[in-house]
């Protein structure tokens, strides 16, 4: 990732052979920006947003610069993604969901196309990976 769009754009292009359109993701740099010509690879080919489209480079790397970690979470029957929100929301710490694994080992990493189907997924068992702003730095 770099702040550069034209340099991710490239980055993109190059590994899409590789990884296929369906694994390649795209991360806005900066917050209410919208995409231009340059962003627009192709018309029949949009890449999905990466954790989500509200999510900005520059608001992780912000995060990451004042000490924000990425923290995994065991979710359960007795703390469920709903408490963990309540949880983050009661300590007023901001959070981005990265990642889950399953409890049979496999990653899904959140995008634009699979976020809410996927948090809505989360069970007994399912770890949770999320970029969390410390306590302290509120």
């Amino acid at each position: 990732m770099s702040e550069r769009s034209e340099a991710n754009i490239l980055t993109s292009l190059k590994y899409l052979h590789e990884f296929g359109a369906r694994n390649i993701y795209r991360l806005k740099n900066k917050e209410g920006q919208s995409l231009t010509s340059k962003d627009k690879t192709s018309e029949n080919w949009q890449t999905p947003w990466l954790f989500d489209e509200k999510v900005t480079f520059s608001k992780m790397s912000s995060m990451l610069s004042q000490g924000a970690s990425i923290r995994t979470t065991l979710l359960t029957d007795d703390f469920t993604y709903a408490h963990y929100c309540e949880e983050k929301q009661k300590t007023e710490q901001q959070f981005i969901p990265l990642y889950a694994i399953t409890p049979s080992g496999v990653l899904t990493v959140f995008s634009s196309q699979n976020l809410q189907k996927t948090l809505d997924k989360l069970s007994d068992g399912w770890q949770l990976a999320a970029l969390v702003q410390n306590v302290s730095q509120n």
